[in-house]
C-alpha cells in the first residue's frame, strides 16, 4: 500500500462516523414531531448517506498497489456538487422556520452559485487555471452565496416553492 495504513485508517474512521451519523439523523426525522425538523433532518441524512458511499468507494480505491491520492479528487468534487446543495437547502429549511416553503428559482441561483465556486476551486486544484485564481473565484462565488442566499432570502422569508 503506497500511501500506508494511516490513509486507509482515515477513510475508514470517516466512512464509520458517516454511517453513524446517517442512522442518528434517520432515527430522529422518524423520532421527531415537527415537520421543519424532520425534513432538515431527512435532507442531512441523504447528505451523509451520498458522503459515506463516496468513502466507500475510496477504501476501495486505496487497496489498489497503483493507487495515487489524486483520484480521489474528481470523485471529492462530484460528491461536494451533490452533497452541498443539499446542505445549503437544510440550511436555508432551517433559517426558514416555521415556513418550510423554498423558491425555487432562489434556491437554483444559489446552487448554481455553489456549483461555480467548486469549479473555480477544481479547476485551481487541477491545475488548469493558477491555484490563486481558483481560490480567490471560489471565494467570491461563496462570499455572493452568503451574502445574496443567506442575507437577503432568509431575512426577507423571500423563499417559496410555489410560485
Amino acid at each position: 500500500m503506497k500511501h500506508g495504513r494511516t490513509l486507509h485508517n482515515t477513510f475508514l474512521t470517516t466512512y464509520i462516523l458517516l454511517f453513524g451519523y446517517t442512522a442518528i439523523t434517520l432515527i430522529e426525522a422518524l423520532r421527531t414531531s415537527s415537520a421543519n425538523v424532520r425534513h432538515v433532518m431527512n435532507i442531512e441524512t441523504t447528505v451523509s448517506l451520498v458522503a459515506g458511499l463516496v468513502y466507500g468507494i475510496f477504501l476501495e480505491m486505496v487497496k489498489k498497489p497503483d493507487f495515487d491520492l489524486k483520484e480521489v479528487v474528481p470523485i471529492r468534487y462530484l460528491d461536494w456538487m451533490i452533497t452541498t446543495p443539499l446542505i445549503l437547502l437544510a440550511l436555508i429549511v432551517f433559517y426558514n422556520n416555521p415556513s418550510t416553503a423554498v423558491n425555487y428559482r432562489t434556491f437554483g441561483v444559489v446552487i448554481v452559485l455553489n456549483w461555480l465556486m467548486l469549479v473555480m476551486g477544481y479547476l485551481g486544484e487541477q491545475k488548469t487555471i493558477p491555484r490563486n485564481y481558483g481560490l480567490v473565484g471560489g471565494f467570491v462565488f461563496f462570499m455572493v452565496i452568503l451574502l445574496v442566499g443567506f442575507i437577503f432570502v432568509i431575512n426577507s422569508k423571500a423563499l417559496k416553492w410555489e410560485e
